[in-house]
Parts: C-alpha cells; sequence; structure tokens
C-alpha cells in the first residue's frame, strides 16, 4: 500500500494497493462509510481536519474476500502559532542580538529572517551578530510536522545604538543625571542611545562633597558634561569632600586651613570660620586687624554642631580678636 504521509496537510490525495492474486478485485471505504468497489490507485478528495482511516479489501474470481488492509494518518489543516519566549532589549548597543522562540505544535522547525531578504531555516536559540548601527527586525515562522506555516510570522524590532558609561571617582559622593532620558545614578552605569544623539549630564555632589570635575570623553572641570552619542563614550565624574572650613558671607567659602581662611578678611572686619569636628594641625599666628569668630563641631555636612574641634599647635594673637565655639586648642 502507498500511503500518504502522517501528518498531512493535503485534504485530496490518493492511496495505491495490490493484492497476491492478479485477477482481485477490492472494495474500499474511508472511516465509517460503506465499502464500495474501488480500483487502486484510490482518490479521495475534501477530507477535513482530523484523523481518518482508509481500508481495502480484496474478492477473488469465486467470490472469497480477505481481510480489510488499514491505514490511519491525520490531516491537519490549523497552522502553528510561532511565539517569540526571549529577545534583546529594545535599545541596545551590542552588535549580537540573541532570540529564543517556540511553537504550539510539537515537532515544528523553524525559518528565520533578519530586516529584508528570504526565511531560512533555522532553530532556537538564534543568534545574530556583526549587527550595524540602527534598527532591526527579527522575524520567526513555525512549520508544523504536516507542513503547515505560521502566515503570521512573530516578528520583534529593536535599535542597535551607542553606549555610555559613567564611572565615578574621589573620596566625596554625588549624583549624575542625564537629562534627556532621565536617568540618574551614584554609582557607576552604563546607558545606550540612539546614535547621534545630544544628551547632557548634570553633576550634583552631596551636601558634604563638592564636585572636582569630568574627565575622558568630557574634559571640563566645572558646568555640565554635553555630548553628542555618536560613538561609544566614556564619562568619569570626580566627586571630593569639601575642605573642613568654611566662610558664610554673599556666598560659601571652604578651606583647608584656618590660615588660609584668616587671610581672606578684610582688615578692621569681622568674619566667622566654621569648622568640622576633627583635628586640625596648624600653627596661627593672627597678626591683623580681624575679628575672628571661629565656631568648631560640626557635622560633615555642616548642619548640626554637637562635637568639637581640636587645633593643634601654637596659637599667637598679636592684633585682633579670637571668639572660640567649640574649640579645644593643645
Amino acid at each position: 500500500m502507498t500511503k500518504p504521509a502522517n501528518p498531512s496537510n493535503l485534504k485530496t490525495g490518493t492511496i495505491s494497493f495490490s493484492s497476491t492474486d492478479a485477477t482481485a478485485t477490492f472494495e474500499c471505504k474511508v472511516d465509517a462509510g460503506n465499502f464500495a468497489a474501488c480500483v487502486s490507485p484510490y482518490s479521495y478528495t475534501n477530507l477535513v481536519h482530523g484523523t481518518h482511516t482508509f481500508s481495502v479489501r480484496g474478492m477473488d474470481r469465486i467470490g472469497n474476500v480477505s481481510n480489510p488492509s488499514a491505514f490511519t494518518w491525520n490531516i491537519d489543516l490549523i497552522p502553528p502559532i510561532t511565539t517569540i519566549d526571549s529577545r534583546v532589549s529594545a535599545m541596545t548597543a551590542s552588535t549580537t542580538a540573541t532570540f529564543t522562540f517556540t511553537s504550539n505544535e510539537a515537532n515544528s522547525t523553524f525559518e528565520c529572517l533578519l530586516d529584508g531578504g528570504a526565511f531560512v531555516s533555522c532553530a532556537s536559540p538564534k543568534i545574530w551578530s556583526s549587527l550595524t548601527m540602527g534598527s532591526h527586525t527579527f522575524r520567526v515562522r513555525a512549520i508544523d510536522a504536516a507542513g503547515n506555516v505560521d502566515a503570521t510570522p512573530a516578528s520583534y524590532t529593536w535599535e542597535r545604538g551607542v553606549l555610555l558609561t559613567v564611572y565615578f571617582d574621589g573620596v566625596g559622593a554625588g549624583t549624575v543625571t542625564e537629562t534627556t532620558g532621565g536617568y540618574s545614578s551614584i554609582g557607576a552605569y552604563s546607558q545606550p542611545y540612539s546614535w547621534n544623539t545630544g544628551i547632557k549630564l548634570i553633576a550634583t555632589p552631596d551636601g558634604y562633597s563638592y564636585f572636582y570635575g569630568w574627565s575622558d570623553s568630557c574634559t571640563n572641570k566645572t558646568g555640565n558634561c554635553s555630548l553628542k552619542m555618536d560613538s561609544d563614550k566614556v564619562v568619569t565624574a570626580t566627586f571630593s569632600v569639601m575642605p573642613p572650613l568654611r566662610i558664610i558671607s554673599t556666598g560659601t567659602n571652604y578651606f583647608e586651613t584656618l590660615l588660609s581662611a584668616y587671610a581672606t578678611a578684610q582688615d578692621g572686619k569681622a568674619i566667622t570660620i566654621d569648622a568640622r569636628a576633627l583635628d586640625l594641625k596648624e600653627h596661627l599666628d593672627f597678626n591683623r586687624n580681624v575679628f575672628v569668630t571661629l565656631k568648631g563641631g560640626y557635622s560633615v555636612d555642616f548642619t548640626s554642631q554637637t562635637g568639637a574641634t581640636t587645633i593643634q599647635g601654637k596659637l599667637t594673637i598679636g592684633k585682633g580678636s579670637l571668639v572660640v565655639d567649640r574649640v579645644i586648642i593643645k
């Protein structure tokens, strides 16, 4: 017996059969119908989706009837459904992309297509490499065991862009904010962008730090970092800890030493110097007509005054005056 494929997606076809008796005649039926005279090959038409059984029996010249010979097969007329299970991010700087996919029908095979061209045989996972800059579309369709092809392939579109990597350096702390996408971070991060996107980075120090400057793709020490993302970029933001002393007048100025703060005062004027709660090792020679108030014991962000500042060194007051608050002089 020559049989149709099992499974098959053909509603019509032929089945060939024979007998050891060259003079035999045949009777055939499909499914639950009645046997009727037939010849080989037997043609069937318009069979519906599902399981079918063909039966044939032979009769010799004197009327002996053989036991039927039967064949059961499945006609599958329903295409499979293809699903993309995992994919690359919608925006990525990677030159490779990996996809996994499945079919709702077991034993399906697959065909894939990237951007234009023709579908080609593929398997899950599918890895695309050497991707160029710009938009890409991946399509995949399942073909079931009967040969039905998914007429609506699963598809996914993404963009291969360029990568911005931001590093943090220094002993201080702060936040870097990218205004175009609204990203903000207190630690190193990487973010992809469309090619040629213009971005602006803003560095904001914590209360006890100050922004020292940018480096790598941005080299300005102050202000914002503006970039055109025409390639992968690396930027480093450096934050330093605020000096231990400050003077508040028309603005806030910070100083590393008491003498450097004292040197900014005008003769005949009064100044107030705030100091963090730490040890200062320096000799002080106040020899100008300046009236100094030294307030110590401040927290690192100068928001509270609960400790004490220790000065280890020689203090000489030749002119002017010195008033101390929460200061220990050794």
